[in-house]
């Protein structure tokens, strides 16, 4: 695993240095049926990847995920120490991510203009996991 120094880190938009460290690696290609954590703020959320979108070269370009749903299975209340098992949820919130310029995978809005877009201050997704978290201090 690669060394992160901490001057590295952008934590100007997270609250958490667990997603800021989560947010610096993972799967760069997203496959179907792949895990993935939505990393906001300071809170995380399950996702699986549910499809894929390459241009015509051959390149995932664009990715399509479904939140699971999230079961705590800790008995510890409202408390940053938390643990979970995670379902597929049919029904669950879809969410379209790209790959932006600085490697990341983002999650993407439709501008006024019809445009598909990332910025830098849209939540992150790490590819090749499922976590958890809900932050009860804010």
């Amino acid at each position: 695993m690669p060394v992160v120094l901490l001057s590295d880190l952008d934590l100007r938009t997270t609250g958490s240095l667990v997603n800021a460290l989560q947010g610096q690696g993972g799967v760069a290609v997203p496959e179907v049926g792949m895990g993935a954590t939505l990393l906001m703020y300071s809170d995380r959320a399950a996702y699986t990847v549910v499809a894929v979108k390459a241009n015509k070269a051959g390149k995932v370009v664009e990715a399509t995920l479904q939140e699971d749903e999230a079961t705590r299975t800790d008995g510890n209340g409202m408390s940053d120490c938390q643990s979970y098992s995670f379902s597929r949820n049919s029904k669950g919130r879809l969410m379209t991510i790209r790959q932006t310029r600085d490697g990341k995978w983002r999650e993407a809005y439709t501008d006024y203009d019809g445009k598909v877009r990332c910025t830098k201050t849209s939540s992150i997704v790490r590819l090749g996991m499922r976590d958890g978290h809900y932050d009860y201090t804010r």
